[in-house]
């Protein structure tokens, strides 16, 4: 049983959680989750976006409550409330250099590369993925050299067939010894994180700086990067469409992204009277 009075903390994933995937659209009812964004702050409570997206790229989502909302992005390697930055970590230069050459030699795979300043691509990736990635990434700077990269790098964004995703990431942490933390977002897309670093760090910054605790949250997720994330919150859904090994992980389950799971959960367990939600 979920007492939703206690609650004050609402994080969730975006892509095959908050997101519809029909049609190949990114989009999501947005005159529900108006409804149940205005109960939300009724109630002074945090509404939080926890994904492998950059910063920039998340705001772009709900640009009118863009400066309402908290954001975990690049898996935990910024962190911002409401437009004020609150954490961002940094790999070590050398450290940047290393992964970029290892990842030159693995076939099958491309990157991005993300930091506090900007996203970087170099001109030798594939020009279909440099294309397909520029609509995620809106402050995306395309380089020729490592050397032109600026600003603290705390991610590295890479893609590979699907089917050697759980070798690449078991290849990763071997070669860096705990320099670096690959966790996979599904469909072969890989994150490569700084250890330590990841959804459920960035929510007990968060938690932190609001004065709240774990028993407040409530969390929603479909994939292996929001696992974490699951475990911290006390109240956990996992997607009707997520794997079964995230279902396991989550004490409750949730519709399907595509049937809008997030929204429909929030406003049964915070309609103000039998009008405000019909299953």
């Amino acid at each position: 049983m979920i007492d939703s009075s206690l609650i004050k903390v609402v994080a969730t994933d975006i892509d095959g959680t908050f997101l519809t995937s029909l049609d190949n659209r990114r989009t999501f009812d947005h005159q529900l989750f108006q409804k149940v964004f205005a109960e939300l702050q009724k109630r002074q409570m945090h509404f939080v976006f926890a994904s492998g997206e950059p910063y920039d790229s998340l705001r772009e989502l709900l640009p009118q409550f863009a400066d309402q909302i908290a954001y975990i992005a690049d898996n935990g390697g910024r962190v911002v409330d409401r437009g004020t930055e609150i954490f961002h970590g940094q790999f070590a230069n050398q450290t940047v250099h290393e992964i970029a050459h290892f990842l030159d030699q693995l076939p099958g795979a491309v990157y991005s590369i993300c930091g506090l300043d900007s996203d970087f691509v170099a001109n030798s990736q594939p020009a279909f993925y440099r294309k397909r990635i520029s609509h995620f990434y809106p402050n995306l700077t395309t380089i020729n050299s490592l050397d032109e990269l600026h600003g603290p790098i705390f991610k590295f964004a890479m893609d590979c067939p699907k089917e050697l995703s759980q070798q690449y990431c078991q290849q990763i942490e071997a070669h860096f010894a705990g320099r670096v933390q690959a966790t996979s977002s599904g469909l072969g897309s890989i994150d490569l994180i700084i250890p330590g670093l990841d959804k459920a760090s960035g929510l007990r910054k968060l938690l932190q700086h609001w004065g709240q605790k774990e028993k407040q949250l409530i969390a929603f997720g479909d994939g292996e990067n929001d696992i974490t994330m699951l475990q911290l919150a006390k109240y956990s859904y996992a997607m009707k469409n997520a794997p079964a090994q995230i279902q396991k992980v989550a004490k409750y389950l949730a519709p399907s992204n595509d049937d809008q799971g997030v929204l429909h959960v929030l406003a049964k367990l915070f309609a103000t009277n039998k009008e405000d939600y019909h299953d």
